[in-house]
């Protein structure tokens, strides 16, 4: 049996080198790729330690989370990082998250009892704060209102929108609209998460990743980055809403009140001038149509039995809602008066910092 020396192992290895470059080079890079990715599985699996810790504080508030009395997979590392990623997104910005959930804990105490009345689960009151903020924003899709309604979906669920009225911007109206909707899309699913995961990517989407995916949950389901993101977010802002001590916030949520603080005054005949009917309860047109932004043109129009209910505020509180309209118009028109046509864009964005 013939003996091979080192040195002769060592002139071959570097003989074979040589000549398999290409083998070779392709060889590391697939190891390397094997690697990364392996690693990348390890950490994407690996649990936090505090997650690993059955009793851990942080395990127990897990457990208890659930949306509309489906629980939520607490044992599931990937559902743990997306809902940890929709809370530390929302506590980077602590003055703009009191903001928003000042806004919204003040019109809970209007949609609310129209969910409560409509048998759906009181957790999709958190629901107009994904879709928009409790704000009457108009989505590049052309979606408006709180409930984010397209026109046709509105006018199927029974919401009127013509040149004179939008009541995608009526509350309680919408409110009903959205019930309709959830409701129709609960006997399809017989499941409250599938339900909400539906209103953003609508019943048919969410029936086909089902058959396609042969899933039978909203948490087995691969799906687009918005609508994956989308029970997280609202799992996110009831837990932040619910239990700001034990995520550190130094926030304190208040109810102003000046939502519900309103009388409703029926209207069974047509209004020719808004402006003259908001004047004879005292209060300008602008308030009239902030309290009632439903109200996009200059008259109501009452055909046959149509009937409408108009919001008007005490008078205390209509003297609050015009000084702080004069406010806002005076803070509108100073920084108005401190740009001119002429100036620069960096040369108004420095006037604007001064000020």
């Amino acid at each position: 049996m013939s003996t091979q020396t080192p040195k002769s192992i060592l002139s071959k290895l570097i003989f074979f080198a040589k000549n398999h470059t290409y083998h070779l080079f392709i060889f590391c890079s697939f190891f390397v790729i094997v690697c990364i990715i392996w690693l990348g599985v390890l950490k994407e699996k690996k649990l936090p330690i505090v997650h690993q810790i059955e009793d851990s504080p942080l395990i127990k508030f897990y457990k208890s989370l659930e949306f509309a009395g489906e629980g939520f997979p607490v044992y599931d590392s990937a559902c743990i990082h997306l809902l940890e990623k929709e809370i530390n997104k929302n506590k980077e910005h602590p003055k703009a998250l009191k903001a928003l959930v000042n806004r919204s804990v003040n019109w809970f105490s209007v949609i609310e009892p129209i969910l409560k009345k409509n048998n759906i689960p009181d957790d999709f009151k958190y629901l107009p704060i994904i879709e928009s903020q409790f704000t009457n924003v108009i989505s590049p899709r052309g979606a408006t209102g709180f409930w984010q309604f397209v026109s046709g979906t509105a006018s199927n669920y029974g919401l009127e929108i013509n040149e004179l009225i939008d009541e995608r911007y009526h509350v309680e109206k919408a409110t009903e609209a959205a019930c309709k909707y959830l409701n129709e899309a609960y006997k399809q699913f017989n499941n409250w998460t599938l339900v909400a995961a539906s209103y953003n990517l609508g019943i048919g989407g969410i029936q086909q990743q089902l058959l396609k995916q042969n899933a039978k949950t909203y948490y087995d389901l691969k799906l687009n980055t918005e609508t994956k993101r989308y029970i997280f977010k609202l799992l996110a802002i009831k837990a932040l809403i619910n239990h700001p001590d034990f995520f550190e916030l130094d926030v304190e949520f208040k109810k102003s009140g000046s939502i519900t603080n309103h009388k409703k005054i029926k209207v069974d005949s047509s209004i020719s001038d808004l402006k003259k009917f908001s004047e004879k309860h005292g209060l300008s047109i602008q308030l009239l149509k902030q309290i009632n932004p439903w109200l996009i043109g200059d008259k109501l129009i009452c055909n046959g039995d149509k009937k409408y209910f108009l919001s008007i505020p005490n008078k205390e509180l209509i003297k609050q809602l015009n000084e702080q309209l004069k406010k806002d118009s005076l803070e509108k028109e100073k920084e108005m008066g401190l740009i001119k046509n002429g100036d620069s864009v960096i040369e108004n964005l420095q006037k604007l910092t001064i000020n």
